[in-house]
């Protein structure tokens, strides 16, 4: 397995994790709101993925 698809894995088991916590209602809604933001930062093709990691670990501190 290459770099980059070892990238995308993990890139991928973060958005499902990220959208779980979006997704729960018992979650209040100010972290479900972030948890969805930084979901969606990580699916921008503009940017690399480790500027899209940075992106979305910045929006959850």
């Amino acid at each position: 397995m290459s770099k980059a698809e070892e990238y995308q894995k993990k890139l991928s088991q973060a958005k499902q994790i990220l959208n779980m916590i979006a997704d729960d209602n018992t979650t209040p809604r100010n972290i479900r709101r972030t948890a969805k933001n930084a979901a969606d930062m990580l699916d921008d093709p503009n940017l690399t993925i480790a500027a899209r990691a940075a992106n979305s670990i910045s929006v959850l501190e």
